[in-house]
């Protein structure tokens, strides 16, 4: 698989049924088209757009991007340009028509604009091997965190966490929100401005193997580490710190297509929302 491929995987696996921040989705993320005869239009594939937030998001203008992009094409498109409402959705249709033998990939993907910011992409290919279906059947976990309860302000303090997934290479980052006295969404997306502390992107401390496999691919665990030192004048009076993790594969650097690492499920932390995309610890004076 070249690097164009691994680049367009990287773009389209952001989570199951990839999704942006407040639940913006796309479904499926990944399609297989099979195989075709050359310059034989396939059976029309839909990917369906959904606003499962709570406030209206508008649509930009759909795109065929990658080298193949010329492989595929939009038989119908009723998502471009438009305003989706909360519980809205909206479906485009695409056939694979393909121009050269062998592998041939693309993405397709739609800006977004209004409660939600950001591009939407869904993988289109026209097959997958083992280790590509490895991939995108588990996506990247948080498999294991230290992050602690209580920090005391003009103290460093360490979080370390453990990515586990098929690529060979992330990068992950931390951001934190300050939330004393902030409602209950506080941490919501990542442009808010209650941000007050980011990791940047990190390349991992350590990497070994890890704990799951399948079809013979095992996956990689890799660890990272983020030391921060809440301010003592911001947190004079102690507060409430929310923190949200984000990852990028191999080849995929901008932070445009950061893509959120959910850790619920985990034990020993505390979490700030039902979902469990947000933790919470306490800074004290």
């Amino acid at each position: 698989m070249n690097r164009t491929m691994h680049r367009l995987i990287a773009a389209a696996l952001l989570l199951p049924g990839m999704a942006l921040a407040a639940g913006v989705t796309i479904d499926p993320a990944f399609q297989s088209f099979g195989q075709s005869l050359l310059g034989a239009p396939s059976a029309a594939q839909t990917l369906t757009v959904r606003n499962q937030g709570t406030a209206s998001v508008t649509l930009g203008s759909g795109t065929l991007d990658g080298d193949a992009a010329g492989d595929f094409m939009i038989s119908n498109d009723f998502c471009s340009g438009q305003t989706l409402a909360a519980g809205a959705n909206c479906t485009v249709q695409v056939r694979f028509v393909p121009q050269a033998v062998g592998a041939r990939a693309a993405t397709w993907s739609v800006a977004l604009s209004g409660a939600e910011s950001g591009t939407l992409s869904a993988f289109l290919a026209n097959y997958e091997d083992v280790a590509f279906e490895a991939r995108r059947r588990i996506p990247p976990v948080m498999s294991s965190l230290t992050l602690p309860a209580s920090v005391k302000a003009g103290t460093a303090t360490d979080i370390v966490w453990a990515l586990e997934g098929y690529h060979e290479g992330y990068q992950a980052m931390v951001v934190l929100f300050d939330c004393q006295g902030v409602a209950s969404d506080c941490g919501a997306s990542y442009g808010e401005a209650t941000r007050f502390a980011e990791s940047g992107l990190l390349t991992p401390e350590a990497t070994g193997a890890g704990v799951w496999s399948y079809s013979g691919n095992t996956t990689l665990s890799h660890r990272f580490r983020y030391s921060f030192t809440p301010d003592p004048v911001r947190f004079s009076s102690g507060g409430q710190v929310v923190a949200r993790f984000y990852y990028v594969g191999s080849g995929d650097t901008d932070k445009s297509s950061l893509s959120l690492l959910v850790p619920g499920g985990l034990p020993g932390v505390s979490y700030y929302d039902a979902e469990g995309r947000r933790l919470e610890l306490t800074v004290t004076p």
